[in-house]
């Protein structure tokens, strides 16, 4: 199968293969799943099965996602998007609404930071959650940095500030700083 449309005037186009349609509803017999989709700059990767499509359940899916800079995506998010990257997202999506959806193996390269880690949520119940942990040897996101404050107005930073991640990537910028300096008075 192979696709394109635009959606407010931006292309979008891509191509996959999948299950056969009538099996979709067949909770015995996992879907398979493989598409491609580009749209606004970015490059998206779908690949696995889905064992129960309308009840939403055992996923195994891998999904990636690729481009040179968020602010392509600016005309279909219909907001400005700071101009960040090239940027790299990828995971694997396992489980399903009913238990918990997991996503292991999270990696996420934007310029050059790198993150990665897993989460898991679960929905039902009385309490629904979401437990993870993320490691990275770099965390340099210009979100709330003094560049972007520059090229972007201050509406924009304030949009995309999270405050206890701005709180903690200013204070690990702050350090960062402090740290070239003593490094380069050397």
């Amino acid at each position: 199968m192979s696709f394109a449309m635009t959606v407010d005037g931006q292309p979008i186009f891509g191509g996959g293969q999948s299950g056969v349609l009538g099996t979709l509803t067949d909770p015995a017999k996992a879907w398979p799943l493989k598409l491609d989709v580009e749209a606004g700059g970015a490059k998206v990767a779908i690949g696995g099965s889905i064992q129960d499509a309308v009840g939403v359940s055992g996923l195994g899916l891998t999904l990636a996602v690729s481009g040179q800079s968020f602010a392509t995506l600016s005309p279909l998010a219909g907001a400005p998007i700071p101009p960040v990257g090239p940027y790299s997202i990828s995971t694997k999506a396992r489980g399903g609404l009913r238990t918990a959806i997991e996503l292991a193996n999270i990696s996420v390269k934007i310029e050059k930071s790198d993150t990665g880690g897993h989460l898991k949520s679960k929905l039902g119940g009385k309490r629904p959650s979401v437990n993870g942990a993320f490691k990275s040897t770099l965390i340099d996101w210009p979100i709330s940095n003094r560049r972007m404050a520059r090229n972007h107005s201050l509406k924009v930073v304030k949009r995309w500030r999270i405050s206890r991640l701005s709180i903690i990537n200013r204070r690990m910028m702050a350090a960062c700083c402090r740290i070239r300096r003593c490094r380069s008075m050397h």
